[in-house]
């Protein structure tokens, strides 16, 4: 399970985020500037018992808080808020989970708990989809799901997608914002020259980048100490399940892809010093997309389905 989280400034109230105030904070290095702090008082003017915790030194903070009786939880850039997650629970509904562990083998064994809302404003609309963390085996995934009631036959259809497990993720405009720390030592370093930048935030300074190069389509994905977990320059390609090393045949078994066909986009990467594996399925209903290391682990991977109900 997740290590307790140890958060880095006491809980403020209301009054103590109003601008006034947060004039007379005096955060310590490393904490929070009051104006990132604003940013939490301005979204949402009837926030209480707001606490907030440093992810990337800097960069990176989290913040809990109550608005009426809705719990919520937020990811903060210095200037912006990048995601809100509305608390529902500590486990997902019945009918939810039924549907999530008749269509994702390696849930049927697990435990899902952590039910939140995530919200999207696009304008003066809000839109959202639903969250979970899945845990299984002495591992932790996330389970994401949105409903849609436009399926062509009038049923409902239930999207759902399991990755490693994050607690945010956001993107960056590369052309005005600085890239992270360990991407910019990579781009000096190699070639590549990024153009597109989603980063999903693992835990505090533990984060996985997912970056598109120039001239390129597809994502490669570095993690925060600078290792290149995702490639698509291959040394050698697969075209069949049985064409896999086995330890990664052994793999797919557990997640149930093992009779999925496989994409002519799978292969072994050898670049930047590390060794890994693409490896990308799909059955009629779900595509499966997992990058390996070379001894078999899965720190990113992605298993997307949509079902009508």
């Amino acid at each position: 399970m997740k290590t307790v989280l140890f958060y880095l400034m006491t809980i403020l109230s209301v009054g103590l985020l109003s601008c006034d105030r947060v004039e007379g904070l005096q955060p310590e290095e490393g904490e929070i500037s009051k104006a990132t702090a604003a940013l939490i008082a301005d979204r949402f003017p009837d926030a209480a018992n707001v606490t907030f915790r440093t992810i990337d030194k800097d960069r990176l903070w989290e913040a809990r808080f109550e608005q009426g009786a809705v719990s919520y939880y937020a990811g903060l850039q210095t200037d912006k808020i990048l995601a809100v997650h509305r608390l529902l629970g500590s486990s997902v509904p019945d009918s939810v989970d039924r549907i999530i562990r008749s269509n994702i083998p390696v849930a049927r064994t697990g435990q899902l708990s952590d039910y939140r809302q995530e919200l999207f404003i696009e304008g003066d609309t809000e839109t959202s989809r639903y969250r979970a963390m899945l845990s299984v085996d002495g591992n932790e995934y996330l389970v994401k799901w949105n409903f849609n009631s436009s399926a062509s036959n009038g049923k409902t259809r239930v999207q759902i997608a399991m990755h490693e497990y994050s607690i945010f993720e956001f993107d960056t405009d590369v052309r005005t914002e600085p890239l992270p720390p360990a991407l910019k030592a990579f781009q000096d370093r190699t070639q590549y020259v990024v153009v597109k930048l989603k980063t999903k935030v693992l835990d505090v300074n533990k984060m996985h980048f997912h970056f598109v190069p120039e001239n390129r389509d597809a994502a490669m994905i570095l993690d925060s100490e600078g290792v290149l977990i995702g490639s698509y320059n291959f040394i050698e390609g697969y075209n069949s399940f049985d064409e896999l090393p086995l330890l990664l045949q052994v793999r797919l078994k557990y997640f149930g892809t093992q009779n999925y066909q496989t994409s002519v986009f799978s292969g072994k990467f050898q670049e930047d010093n590390n060794t890994g594996y693409r490896i990308l399925t799909w059955s009629d209903t779900v595509t499966a997309d997992f990058f390996f290391d070379q001894n078999g682990g899965w720190p990113s991977f992605s298993y997307a389905l949509a079902v009508n109900l």
